[in-house]
């Protein structure tokens, strides 16, 4: 489990490119998961076709433009005394992102957690019809087995009461959720869909210790999970992917890329620490297993042949075993690790009597010394993160 409490990142550093899996991950980075996506982006109504169910009030379905293949989809309600527009920043976003989203209002908006669960189902009956309607833009286009939900405030904690009925849930977003803290219970949220947790440092309406600290944490050791809290937001900090400078959106669009879409490309996105975040905590592991790095001696073994057929340590780390739930750090050939650390950490790619700085997230130089061959003693560092500076290049540097 990886978690900090209480960050807040000032530094601008580039942008880390991740891989994983052996695919082609050079494209995937914090910039274009926070910015709108490349593909063209169309709406349409229920007066367009659109089934109108019982259960909710009103419905738009964005969908991407001119996309090959069966596309994935997700259902966000609003919150408590709020109409559906709250929520509707999402649905040109993730759409530009290849992500069908269907956003939806509710009967009254005084409705409870229950109805915008049975508000929930509801719309799952209508987004999946889109499916098989002729006439629908989405005809013939919807993989209905890969379907996310997303709610804020008392519409996550309706989200999270489906997929404790309904398995065949991908993923949640939930957005600064709500559930009655009398009822709330291990009980209640025993599901295995993998859920992001958003909320506001200093949010009044659902402060983050009574409810997504408490979600969090009764919800299975075994699902995968993540909570991201931004710091000095408020109940409305994730209603827009915006929110936290766009790393609300950054981490929402990760979450489903990873467990709704299964592209591992995304996931170290996720333990790229938000430099928003006040508190971050998860469980969820970007592990591979395929080539061998060894860490010692330099080499990367190719495991089909034996034979280091690798033109760069870069390219060799991005389908290497190497990660385990920490995040990946690097710059070109440059490779950090192991990371987070206690004692000791090495550096290679770089001259042996390079110059490294350590700095703090204050922006303080904590440390500045030539290397002795590749190794830096982070012993008297206190637990957290730092930045390791070298040859012009900045790292993040956990210290355990």
């Amino acid at each position: 489990m990886i978690r900090f409490k209480n960050l807040i990142l000032f530094f601008v550093f580039p942008y880390f490119l991740f891989g994983q899996g052996g695919s082609d991950c050079s494209s995937i980075t914090v910039s274009s998961a926070t910015a709108n996506g490349n593909y063209v982006v169309n709406s349409y109504l229920e007066s367009d076709g659109i089934r109108d169910g019982d259960d909710y009030y009103g419905s738009t379905i964005y969908y991407p433009e001119t996309i090959s293949g069966l596309l994935p989809s997700i259902v966000i309600i609003p919150g408590y005394a709020w109409q559906e527009i709250s929520i509707q920043a999402w649905g040109p976003f993730l759409a530009s992102h290849g992500i069908v989203c269907m956003t939806i209002g509710t009967n009254s908006i005084w409705d409870e957690v229950i109805e915008r669960k049975i508000a929930l189902q509801d719309a799952l009956i209508s987004l999946k019809a889109e499916h098989l309607r002729v006439g629908s833009v989405l005809f013939n286009k919807l993989d209905t087995n890969l379907i996310a939900l997303g709610g804020w405030s008392k519409g996550a904690g309706g989200a999270q009461l489906v997929a404790a009925e309904d398995f065949s849930i991908k993923a949640i977003l939930a957005f600064c959720p709500w559930i009655d803290p009398v009822v709330v219970s291990p009980v209640l949220l025993n599901h295995n869909t993998p859920i992001l947790f958003f909320s506001g440092q200093a949010d009044v309406v659902a402060p983050p210790n009574v409810h997504a600290d408490v979600q969090y944490n009764y919800t299975p050791s075994s699902t995968n999970k993540l909570k991201y809290e931004v710091f000095g937001g408020g109940h409305t900090i994730a209603t827009t992917p915006l929110g936290g400078f766009g790393e609300v959106g950054r981490m929402g669009l990760s979450w489903l890329k990873k467990y709704l879409v299964n592209d591992s490309c995304y996931c170290p996105l996720l333990l790229d620490v938000p430099t928003t975040a006040s508190d971050y905590i998860t469980n969820i592991d970007c592990s591979v297993v395929s080539p061998s790095w060894d860490c010692v001696s330099g080499s990367c073994a190719d495991p089909g042949t034996g034979n280091g057929q690798y033109s760069t340590l870069t390219s060799c780390l991005l389908d290497s075993c190497f990660v385990s739930t920490n995040t990946i750090n690097y710059t070109s050939d440059i490779l950090l690790y192991p990371n987070p650390s206690n004692n000791v950490v090495v550096l290679k790619g770089v001259p042996s009597n390079s110059i490294y700085h350590i700095i703090s997230v204050d922006g303080k130089i904590l440390k500045s010394k030539n290397l002795s061959g590749n190794k830096i003693d982070v012993s008297d560092l206190k637990k957290g993160i730092y930045f390791l500076e070298c040859n012009y290049q900045k790292m993040k540097l956990i210290k355990n």
